[in-house]
C-alpha cells in the first residue's frame, strides 16, 4: 500500500508511548523538477488524506480498529523523500486543514535504500 492506493489504509496502530491510534501513509514518490510530477504527487497526498479523514468521520475506523470513540487519532505521513519546496507549502496547508477538522498530521522522512 502506498500514497497512490488512495482508497486504502496504508497501516494502523498504537502509539507505544502515547496509546494513541496512528494511522500511517507511506509515500515512495520522489520530488522531481517536473511540473506535472508534482501535481500528481500532491493530488496523490490530498486524496490520500481526504480518505482518511473520511475514514474517521465516517466512524469506520472504531469498527475496524475497536477503540473509544473521545479517542483522537493521530495521522503519520512516513515519506522516503524530504519535501521540496512546494510539497512544504502544500504540507503546511494540509496541516492546518486537518488540524482545523481536530486531529494532527505529522511528517517523517524516513529515507530507504536506493
Amino acid at each position: 500500500m502506498t500514497v497512490e492506493d488512495k482508497d486504502l489504509i496504508d497501516r494502523m496502530g498504537r502509539d507505544r508511548k502515547t496509546h494513541e491510534i496512528v494511522l500511517f501513509i507511506f509515500d515512495h514518490l520522489p520530488w522531481t523538477e517536473d511540473k506535472h510530477e508534482i501535481t500528481a504527487h500532491l493530488a496523490f497526498l490530498q486524496d490520500k488524506i481526504y480518505r482518511y479523514l473520511d475514514f474517521i468521520e465516517s466512524g469506520e475506523i472504531y469498527e475496524t480498529y475497536p477503540s473509544e470513540p473521545e479517542e483522537k487519532p493521530r495521522l503519520a505521513l512516513f515519506a522516503k523523500y524530504q519535501l521540496n519546496e512546494e510539497a512544504k507549502a502544500f504540507f503546511d496547508r494540509i496541516q492546518k486543514y486537518v488540524s482545523q477538522q481536530g486531529f494532527n498530521l505529522e511528517f517523517r522522512h524516513i529515507p530507504g535504500d536506493d
